[in-house]
């Protein structure tokens, strides 16, 4: 909680901050529509981390990766509403306690975004613009795929029953980032968007620490 009340506070300090600079300077965006695509890294907190389980204890793997599309529209100059929709991967690894051939299972988890951003201009500088955003974010569990180590050095892609699912199917959370913008073309820019999500719901019942994700975004835009 205390993380998030400084993130708001934060965010809504620097969007006043730039509020007034450069306001005769914007060339009107309201009326606009924006069309991007997507890629980047992302760095789980919290992912899984629970060892409480009678048949294994878990490695938690932080990193994972995300592409997708979106869509906005400028309301007002400085505003738009953008609507996202995406797909991440992200895993971990159960370890068996128990004596067996196989001694790790990497259970890897294929999700779907849906994300609803609300952006704001702060700075417009030739060629460079800087928004900043906070949203809403949910994502949606599409596929789980397992790849289970033997002791011999095989690999094999069964799901065995003692593998539980602790794992929401579906999660729900806020969002805020920055997006840098660099024009390259008339109508096309260069996007790099850091962000940072927080999520409502843990990622195991058995664990108590927030789930939550740092990603940096990088992608193209184009305004029409």
């Amino acid at each position: 909680m205390k993380i998030k009340l400084f993130i708001l506070l934060f965010l809504s300090t620097t969007i006043m901050s730039y509020s007034q600079e450069g306001e005769t300077n914007i060339t009107s965006q309201k009326g606009k529509l924006t069309v991007g695509v997507y890629s980047g890294f992302q760095y789980n907190t919290n992912a899984f981390i629970s060892t409480n389980d009678e048949n294994f204890t878990y490695t938690e793997r932080n990193e994972g990766f995300a592409y997708g599309a979106n869509v906005g529209y400028f309301l007002a100059k400085r505003f738009r509403p953008r609507l996202s929709i995406g797909y991440n991967s992200s895993s971990f690894f159960a370890n068996w306690k128990q004596t067996s051939n196989i001694y790790k299972t990497k259970v890897k988890l294929q999700k779907f975004e849906i994300d609803l951003n609300f952006d704001y201009l702060l700075l417009n500088k030739g060629k460079f613009q800087l928004f900043a955003s906070v949203g809403a974010i949910s994502e949606y569990l599409a596929s789980v795929k397992y790849k289970n180590y033997e002791e011999d050095g095989d690999t094999n892609t069964n799901n065995y029953d003692e593998i539980e699912e602790p794992y929401p199917t579906s999660n729900f959370g806020a969002n805020v980032s920055f997006i840098a913008k660099i024009k390259v073309l008339d109508n096309m820019s260069l996007n790099i968007n850091p962000g940072y999500n927080y999520y409502f719901k843990e990622f195991s019942e058995l664990d108590s620490d927030a789930y939550t994700r740092i990603s940096a975004n990088i992608g193209l835009e184009w305004t029409f």
